[in-house]
């Protein structure tokens, strides 16, 4: 794969891919946080932050950027089956 091709996969994924869990797992944190429900909004607007970074850390210390993407797919679909259990448990 040429350099440039890898970079730029590499930042779709971490812009992109990055938006995608830090969604999801927001929206996990909001229905699954045992307190108050203010608490979970306040949480859920500074946590996302933490998870945006990670990702976009990830996204540029993986081997490839296809091995990125796979991360990326595979925790996005683990996060998407939690909030489908989260939903249907309500």
């Amino acid at each position: 794969m040429k350099p440039s091709m890898d970079i730029g996969l590499r930042v779709l994924a971490a812009f992109v891919g990055g938006y995608l869990l830090t969604a999801l797992f927001n929206l996990l944190w909001v229905l699954w946080w045992p307190g108050h429900r203010a608490d979970a909004v306040f949480y859920g607007v500074l946590l996302p932050w933490v998870v945006y970074c990670l990702v976009m850390i990830w996204a540029f210390a993986a081997r490839s950027a296809l091995r990125a993407w796979g991360w990326i797919i595979l925790v996005a679909l683990m996060l998407a089956v939690l909030l489908g259990l989260a939903r249907w448990l309500q």
